[in-house]
């Protein structure tokens, strides 16, 4: 997976924040699916402390910089439409609600705030297939080191397929490559989404763990999501450093549902959680959708990062 630190940064220096109303908006309806949304924060503890110590969470400024887009495998027009500066606009309204508001100061800006956005692939038997077309059916410790050199893996050759029956041997390896790049999709989703502890304390419990169960059942269809990454934006100005002070992962199933609507739901439930620690994934529904960032003129600039 691509790192999610990038190299060169879109800034995104948003209006001034209006109270009232309903936050975001759509073109369409609400589709029907499943609204609960996943997320996972973490945040630098001294920054919490800070941050939330008082009381009431004190005020920051931020300027938003658009992160990497991911478009998934299922051709979903409600994603491709959605522009950064709808995204932005609607992430606008959770991130107030932990006092985090738009600023246009390049130089006294408190936070940089990169948000990477967009939906998960599930494997198919995609991977069956190619190894089906363009390896050698005949021989089934290329067709694993064929789909693992596909996959960016290292495998050591299976010696352990033993018959006179050709084609069960291959069955035996397009399930073995179906299995694989399960296994792997799976890996990468969950590190995208947050949920690697989860699975890593399912694999070492004798009998799984409920948060395992769960998790699994979470990836098994694509999913909608955003990651929030803000970083110190005095400490990359002045040392051309970046410190990252806090970071949040919300997803939600895509079947049965739209981008527009989608964003909405998880910015409002990230408004729950912005800027805070969680203890392990959470599951929400979006409850409150009444909150509203009017957002002024919009300007897009280009920042080489140090």
């Amino acid at each position: 997976m691509k790192s999610l630190v990038l190299q060169r940064y879109r800034l995104v220096l948003l209006g001034a924040l209006l109270a009232g109303g309903i936050m975001g908006g759509t073109d369409g309806g609400r589709l029907w699916g499943d609204d609960r949304v996943a997320v996972r924060t973490r945040s630098e503890a001294d920054y919490v402390a800070w941050k939330f110590g008082s009381g009431s969470p004190k005020d920051e400024t931020y300027l938003f910089a658009q992160g990497q887009y991911f478009s998934g495998a299922v051709r979903d027009r409600s994603l491709t439409r959605m522009t950064f500066r709808q995204l932005a606009t609607t992430l606008a309204g959770g991130l107030a609600k932990q006092h985090y508001y738009p600023t246009r100061d390049l130089q006294k800006a408190d936070l940089l705030i990169v948000v990477h956005w967009g939906m998960t692939t599930v494997a198919d038997n995609s991977y069956k297939q190619l190894a089906q077309t363009s390896i050698r059916a005949d021989d089934p410790d290329r067709l694993r080191r064929g789909m693992a050199q596909s996959l960016g893996v290292a495998m050591v050759a299976d010696t352990a397929y033993i018959g006179d029956e050709q084609a069960r041997v291959n069955d035996n390896v397009f399930q073995e490559l179906d299995q694989l790049a399960s296994v792997m999709t799976m890996t990468s989703n969950a590190q995208l989404l947050g949920f690697t502890e989860e699975l890593r304390h399912d694999a070492r419990s004798a009998f799984g763990t409920n948060e395992g169960e769960m998790i699994r059942a979470l990836l098994s269809d694509e999913r909608y999501f955003v990651i929030v990454m803000a970083y110190d934006y005095q400490t990359l100005l002045k040392e051309k450093k970046h410190k990252l002070l806090w970071s949040a992962r919300l997803s939600m199933r895509s079947p049965g549902m739209n981008f527009r609507e989608g964003i909405i739901d998880m910015s409002v439930v990230g408004g729950m959680y912005f800027g805070h620690q969680t203890d392990g994934v959470k599951v929400k529904m979006p409850a409150d959708r009444d909150v509203k960032v009017d957002i002024g003129p919009l300007r897009i600039l280009g920042m080489d990062d140090p």
